[in-house]
């Protein structure tokens, strides 16, 4: 069964996260997405959404892999940071994003890249319990481009996180997107609004996925409406 979680940057920054989970639970959500660098001590919050009643569906970065060589061990540390507190808050999953393919570099060339730099931390991250999700945001993010990412990388603890609204932005539906990752996809996020969500949610349940579909970027009666629906 597909299970509903709420960015945190979806909601107002001001709230502190016992509102967050307050809201979350009250709305509906069975978790809440959190963003990376985390506000607050990792022991407090955990234990705030223990006692709330909701998970930690992910821990989402904007980590990417630099396009300098010498920027790309910092950026592997960055990560390896966020696995670890991923595991100090009970939570499975950490979200990075795609990589660009610069000027002079082809696709195929940059996933070989992107695999030998991410290897090492993912295979840190398995030892931890944890998978690497990787999202469609930046070059590769039509289905096809994603699975040649992760057919590079090639590593159990590493999935997609494939969020909707940039596959559309790319032209591509949940039709082809869903049916062509399958089983890869490991966390889903949506902007929420009519028709696409919808499809998008009809295609996942048609694949048996039972992860976590998290909603973000809509205003707070949208939020409060979208788990409802």
């Amino acid at each position: 069964m597909i299970k509903l979680a709420l960015a945190s940057l979806a909601v107002p920054s001001q709230w502190d996260v016992a509102t967050l989970v307050a809201h979350a639970r009250a709305w509906g959500y069975d978790a809440v997405e959190l963003a990376y660098p985390l506000a607050g001590a990792p022991d407090g919050v955990r234990a705030a959404f223990e006692q709330g009643g909701l998970a930690i569906a992910c821990l989402a970065t904007g980590v990417s892999m630099p396009r300098r060589v010498r920027d790309r061990v910092a950026a592997a540390a960055q990560l390896r940071a966020a696995v670890d507190l991923a595991g100090r808050l009970g939570c499975g999953r950490v979200k990075m994003l795609d990589t660009p393919v610069h000027p002079g570099r082809t696709a195929g060339g940059t996933a070989v890249e992107m695999a030998e730099w991410l290897l090492p931390v993912a295979d840190y991250a398995a030892a931890r319990d944890v998978t690497l999700v990787v999202e469609n945001a930046l070059y590769f993010r039509r289905a096809k481009e994603l699975w040649m990412l992760l057919e590079a990388i090639g590593h159990p603890a590493v999935g997609v996180a494939w969020d909707l609204e940039s596959a559309t932005r790319a032209g591509e539906s949940s039709a082809v997107s869903v049916p062509t990752l399958n089983l890869r996809i490991q966390y889903a996020r949506v902007a929420w609004g009519p028709g696409a969500v919808e499809e998008f949610m009809r295609r996942l349940k048609g694949i048996g996925y039972g992860g976590y579909v998290t909603v973000s970027g809509a205003v707070e009666e949208v939020l409060a409406d979208a788990a409802v629906r």
